[in-house]
């Protein structure tokens, strides 16, 4: 459950760029 974790952080990443 290490990968689900590593997207949810790279799209919260994201969103909070734009």
């Amino acid at each position: 459950m290490f990968g689900s974790k590593s997207v949810m952080v790279r799209q919260y990443s994201s969103f909070y760029t734009i």
